[in-house]
């Protein structure tokens, strides 16, 4: 009798269980979606590669990822046991957030910068706790993996395609309905990841891996139309860690033929964007010119280095500063 009582109070909990699921993938498509809006009330759609706000705040580009890591998080606590302190606190700290969200709608730069800079930390935390309270499903195309791969099906053939349509090589921020914000710098890192997290999980997918090999030469192309550095060493150590990975659990012909796809594309649409003035300046290697310059160094050491920056591409040569300016003030 005790057993028929579990099972029938199993079988009343799995309806709004498998509800919560459907909902939390919602959620996450949406978190995940690369939308951004303006406080001004209008979809960033920007078709210029590069976006300068001004130190506007209402002209800031807003991911959704902001709203719905809220909901997601709301959403959750409620089957968290201590839901209902955790919730008034959450409740507490968003009313306070968005108070000083409006006041500093109209105050000067330094004061709004240093804003920015607090919900740049913030924001990555929610973030965390979100994927803490994650629930992981049963079903395969409701876990953050599948949910991840949906989300580049729907972007990344279409960034791809609106670049190929505009004529410009670099890759296209527009995709006609909204644009993408840091589409040449930190989404392409995103991607790449996303991509790599679900060729190794849904590799065993009857149906998802055949979406994983139809998005690779896309990838390809999106990777190199990029022109980002980061995203490059990031698929390339990802191949190979795909590789070694998917090759122990006997998945080799599945392994090389979305790495031969992948990089099938990159090779292919390089030469396009070396062509691109962007290319040129980006990448473009200088010896040192100035040889009193390397003259006045005393140390051998320093020599080295010297010419050792001086052979790497303009951007990676200008960021290497910023990071010794930076060490210099740390340490």
């Amino acid at each position: 009798m005790r057993d028929l009582n579990r099972l029938e109070a199993s079988e009343e909990q799995f309806v709004p269980e498998r509800k919560t699921l459907v909902i939390q993938s919602a959620v996450l498509f949406l978190f995940f979606f690369p939308l951004f809006f303006q406080l001004s009330g209008s979809i960033f759609d920007n078709v210029g590669m590069y976006f300068d706000s001004k130190g506007q705040l209402t002209k800031l580009p807003i991911p959704i990822a902001t709203i719905f890591c809220f909901i997601g998080i709301g959403l959750l606590l409620r089957l968290s046991s201590s839901h209902f302190g955790m919730g008034f606190v959450f409740s507490i700290f968003i009313a306070m957030f968005f108070s000083v969200l409006l006041s500093v709608v109209s105050v000067g730069k330094e004061e709004l910068a240093k804003f920015i800079l607090m919900i740049q930390f913030i924001l990555p935390m929610f973030g965390l706790v979100l994927g803490m309270l994650y629930i992981r499903p049963q079903n395969e195309y409701l876990r953050f993996e599948a949910i991840t791969l949906y989300v580049l099906l729907l972007v990344i053939p279409g960034e791809v395609i609106a670049t190929l349509m505009s004529g410009n090589a670099l890759l296209s921020p527009s995709l006609y309905i909204f644009s993408l914000y840091q589409h040449l710098q930190y989404l392409p890192v995103i991607f790449v990841g996303f991509y790599f997290l679900s060729v190794v999980s849904l590799y065993e997918s009857k149906y998802l891996r055949y979406l994983t090999i139809f998005l690779a030469p896309f990838i390809g192309v999106y990777i190199a139309a990029s022109l980002s550095v980061l995203a490059i060493l990031l698929a390339g150590i990802a191949s190979l860690a795909t590789v070694f990975m998917l090759a122990s659990q006997r998945r080799k012909g599945f392994c090389f033929l979305v790495i031969a796809l992948l990089w099938g594309g990159f090779t292919a649409y390089y030469p396009a964007i070396q062509s691109n003035p962007t290319y040129k300046a980006k990448f473009k290697v200088e010896q040192v010119e100035q040889v009193e310059q390397v003259e006045q160094v005393e140390q051998v050491e320093q020599v080295e280095q010297v010419g050792f920056i001086s052979l790497l591409p303009a951007n990676l040569r200008e960021r290497i500063y910023y990071w010794e300016f930076y060490g210099k003030g740390i340490f």
